[in-house]
């Protein structure tokens, strides 16, 4: 199962859209005072408009915060800047997969705000622009690759989807599970 992981990050246009993210994947220096600074960066960047009681812990292990109160976002610029590093340079090769698959997409991959219309805007061009025919490349190519593999898309983005599509997320992979 490929939970919005069916991308062929490598894509040497992918890579280069990273460029033009019209949002931060890092905290600001003010987001980093403490938690509840943290929490109001997060999710209107994130997760518009979302439950913060269903996502707390996952918002208090990412941002690291410590015993004093300051916090260290995990992974932090160095790290993240090496694990992207990583992904942007390892061609999947989906033709060794001899299971069945099931590629689970988000409808969007920047959670898009709302309140603010020039980064929402902004956040939609973007989209636009890299996302949707980046999504539509991976696929097809997935399509191709992967002999008979399904594929779904659900609403919320790539860092929001599990908690706003969780129930159909569980339902599409217990029936694929089953084989219905």
């Amino acid at each position: 199962v490929y939970l919005d992981g069916g991308y062929d990050w490598s894509d040497p246009s992918f890579g280069a859209s990273l460029g033009e993210l019209p949002i931060s994947l890092d905290p600001p220096i003010d987001a980093r005072v403490n938690l509840d600074a943290f929490k109001a960066w997060w999710i209107p960047t994130w997760w518009p408009g979302g439950d913060v009681g269903r996502i707390e812990s996952y918002l208090r292990d990412i941002s690291g915060v410590t015993s004093d109160g300051t916090l260290h976002p995990v992974p932090d610029s160095a790290n993240a800047a090496r694990a992207f590093s990583v992904l942007l340079s390892e061609r999947r090769d989906y033709r060794k997969v001899k299971a069945p698959a099931l590629a689970i997409y988000s409808e969007l991959f920047l959670s898009q705000p709302g309140k603010d219309s020039a980064a929402t805007q902004a956040i939609r061009g973007w989209e636009r622009k890299h996302m949707v025919p980046f999504r539509a490349a991976s696929q097809a190519r997935i399509r191709k690759e992967l002999r008979g593999v399904e594929i779904t898309t659900v609403p919320g983005a790539h860092a929001s989807f599990m908690f706003i599509s969780r129930d159909s997320v569980a339902a599409v992979m217990t029936r694929f599970r089953l084989g219905g």
